[in-house]
């Protein structure tokens, strides 16, 4: 909370990117109460928008009666003639919409201002290029926070996205910040450069009475088929780094892990190509569900747990 407040009273954004399970929905909410009450005395105005998954949303608004009750929120939802009513209620200190509908609603948000504009699951803008992207990055705000659990996830361009939009400038031109930065000095120097404005612990560090968690290991041997399928693609990074050098290696890596995934991430439709990974995931989720515990999935590329749905959807001959 120290952190956070301290660098938004210094006018630096800053990324809070603690493991997840940490606790960073309520440290925000903490410095928020507290930045209210410093600025209600003082006669300003407070307006909070939060951008998250729309999964999140009832999360932000149960911590938020839970342990922040003088913090009035709403979730910006309904038709857009209710959003564009909601937006301008007053007396209202924390706004949450999720991703989907700010790109909807970009010419909605960009006529408020607001105190504060918090991106969770900051992942979600990592593409410069993406309309999602630049709809965040024109939002009217004094201060930028970023939540995030994957700071840096495929390529050092996700990790300056999200850095321009909360201190624009501060690691130069994306391109030109990409390439420096994947020899070790440049690594070293993006280090240092960071530690002022991102701050990231472990589950050691912030919470160290909980037990320890238990990890097994499930080895899974691709078939014939998608052992090919892997060949390929490992040939085609090779390829690609004896072409780009060092330039390729992150998304090769994601290419290479998409393949031991399932071959359908990286050619859609190719469902001949069997995936060993999936089907095995399928066998474990029948074993669990009959079991009666329930099972929550986590996987870096939102296709595969579409690809995983259907898989459920077909076994259990679900409606989809």
């Amino acid at each position: 909370v120290d952190f956070l407040a301290d660098r938004c009273q210094c006018g630096a954004g800053a990324i809070l990117a603690d493991d997840m399970g940490l606790g960073k929905t309520l440290q925000v909410l903490a410095m928020l109460t507290a930045w209210k009450q410093h600025v209600g005395a003082a006669g300003a105005s407070f307006r909070v928008l939060v951008l998250c998954p729309a999964s999140v949303i009832a999360v932000w608004l149960q911590q938020v009666r839970q342990f922040c009750p003088q913090l009035a929120a709403v979730a910006v939802q309904g038709d857009r003639a209710t959003r564009a009513g909601l937006l301008r209620q007053e007396g209202v200190d924390l706004f949450v919409t999720h991703y989907n509908l700010a790109r909807i609603d970009s010419d909605l948000l960009a006529a408020e201002r607001f105190t504060f504009v918090i991106l969770d699951e900051a992942q979600a803008i990592k593409n410069p290029q993406a309309e999602i992207t630049r709809t965040v990055k024109k939002l009217r705000r004094d201060h930028s926070l970023a939540l995030t659990g994957t700071p840096l996830e495929n390529r050092l361009l996700d990790l300056w996205s999200i850095m321009d939009f909360l201190n624009p400038g501060y690691l130069g031109d994306g391109q030109d910040f990409s390439r420096a930065g994947l020899s070790p000095a440049g690594l070293t120097r993006l280090s240092r450069r960071l530690a002022p404005v991102m701050l990231r612990r472990s589950k050691d560090l912030v919470a160290p009475e909980l037990p320890p968690r238990t990890e097994q290991l499930i080895p899974v041997e691709m078939d014939p088929e998608q052992q090919a399928f892997y060949e390929h693609v490992l040939a085609q990074a090779r390829q690609a780094l004896s072409a780009q050098g060092p330039a390729a290696v992150l998304a090769s890596l994601t290419r290479l892990r998409q393949a031991c995934c399932a071959p359908e991430l990286i050619r859609p439709g190719a469902r001949e190509i069997p995936s060993a990974k999936l089907t095995a995931l399928l066998d474990n989720l029948t074993e669990l569900g009959a079991s009666g515990h329930s099972t929550l999935v986590f996987s870096q590329f939102t296709s595969m747990l579409a690809l995983l749905k259907e898989g459920i959807r077909i076994r259990h001959n679900k409606p989809g």
